[in-house]
């Protein structure tokens, strides 16, 4: 795990320079020039800040899944890129059913009436989206969020604006799943709004256990969750995709696992983004953001260890986009032996141009890759029949590298229509216009 050590001696034998970066202090926020160092197989970011001294933090537990960026010169300075948008987030409401003690948004609880729900007016929304449709050319993935996005009066409007839209790629609800599992007439309303291949949710999954829930939602919602996975599964003819979002802590480290083969069971269930805790919004005085602090091989080594040899650390590469610390991803195929690492079948180095700059890329894609195209053929495999693990680190003051937000694909729209970096926009930091 990771952990803080005041003024680490570098002069140490032991640790070798990896690079430099800007960082932030995190007592006060300020930028602060770091170094990143390799130690006794694991990553520290080392710090110091005039006025509140040296700051240390584990980044990586294992210098294996840290990964040197193409992206940096010698020099340490960035070639030249235009950054790619792989999903364009927006709040469409500032108001949720819940309040989770650890909501990167802050979002204030609503009554439930709708007079007091904070919506975005729709077509404020959809100048938003042109805006970053004619800067960009397109958005691969939009993703609604907020606040809880189903409680936007006109969510179903904005999904015919979204799904019929040729140039956005895929729309994604990220959601708590309250008032889909408990509204049936939202439920069939949204069962009649979905087109198949435009439209999936991104449903808060943070376990099958009991501990760790009240820690990040405040109360127990497995049963909510639950009865929407049985309720999306009806939706058209194979159901409403889901990508589950789970948050890592201590607590449910190692769950994961035992969430991936829950998930393997439903068709409907495409995938796992996995997500360790991070200071932001609500969370930034909550204690889980003081390290030791749960980092990207802190949960491959729980995916690695749980699972059952079915996973090695070359599953589990990072995504050729913007930064390699940014995005963790791997994918299981679910064969008559049971799930299968889809590396046997194919070769992820010649995939990374097939899947480089977006995240919305399908099996024929991949299938372009293989190694044996006659074996993977041969498996007649469809969509429900893979499974996306993606690992998807946040960043807080504590693991704060500039570097990685010049390369941010992961982006939020802002009320002027410009993007921001995700981590950036989030952070609480005063410069940050939102």
């Amino acid at each position: 795990m990771s952990h803080v050590i005041a003024d680490r001696d570098l002069s140490s034998k032991n640790a070798s320079h990896l690079k430099h970066t800007t960082s932030r202090c995190p007592s006060c926020y300020a930028s602060v020039a770091a170094e990143v160092i390799e130690s006794d197989g694991r990553v520290f970011m080392n710090r110091q800040c005039d006025e509140h001294g040296g700051f240390s933090a584990c980044i990586s537990s294992d210098s294996r899944f840290y990964h040197e960026d193409p992206g940096l010169s010698a020099k340490g300075s960035h070639s030249p890129r235009q950054n790619p948008t792989c999903i364009a987030l927006i709040e469409v409401v500032d108001s949720c059913n819940l309040s989770c003690p650890t909501c990167f948004a802050s979002s204030p609880r609503s009554s439930g009436k709708s007079a007091s729900i904070a919506a975005v007016p729709l077509e404020e929304l959809k100048q938003r989206i042109e805006h970053v449709v004619a800067d960009k050319g397109s958005i691969d993935i939009l993703q609604l969020s907020g606040g809880e996005p189903t409680l936007h009066p006109q969510l179903m409007e904005l999904l015919e604006y979204t799904q019929n839209h040729e140039l956005i790629g895929h729309t994604l609800i990220n959601t708590n799943g309250v008032r889909l599992a408990k509204d049936s007439d939202f439920a069939a309303a949204l069962s009649k709004a979905f087109k198949p291949g435009r439209l999936q949710l991104y449903l808060q999954f943070d376990g099958r256990q009991i501990s760790g829930q009240k820690e990040l939602r405040g109360a127990d919602l497995r049963e909510i969750r639950k009865r929407v996975i049985e309720v999306t599964a009806k939706m058209g003819c194979q159901g409403l995709p889901i990508t589950l979002a789970m948050t890592i802590i201590p607590e449910n480290l190692n769950q994961i696992w035992d969430t991936i083969e829950f998930g393997l069971a439903y068709n409907h269930i495409r995938g796992i983004t996995i997500q360790p805790f991070f200071s932001s919004g609500r969370s930034v005085h909550h204690k889980k953001t003081i390290p030791p602090k749960i980092n990207v091989a802190d949960i491959a080594h729980s995916l690695i260890e749980n699972s059952k040899g079915i996973l090695t650390p070359e599953d589990l590469p990072p995504l050729p986009c913007g930064s390699p610390n940014c995005a963790t991803i791997g994918y299981l195929l679910k064969t008559a032996k049971g799930p299968e690492s889809l590396r046997k079948y194919i070769d992820y180095g010649q995939a990374s141009d097939k899947i480089k700059d977006r995240l919305n890329f399908n099996l024929d894609d991949l299938s372009k890759c293989s190694c044996s195209p006659t074996e993977i053929d041969s498996l007649n495999v469809s969509e429900s029949q893979t499974f996306r693990i993606s690992i998807k680190p946040f960043m807080d003051a504590w693991s704060w590298d500039e570097d990685r937000i010049k390369q941010c694909c992961t982006h939020v729209i802002r009320k002027d229509g410009t993007l921001d970096s995700f981590c950036r926009y989030y952070s609480g930091y005063p410069e940050v216009i939102k």
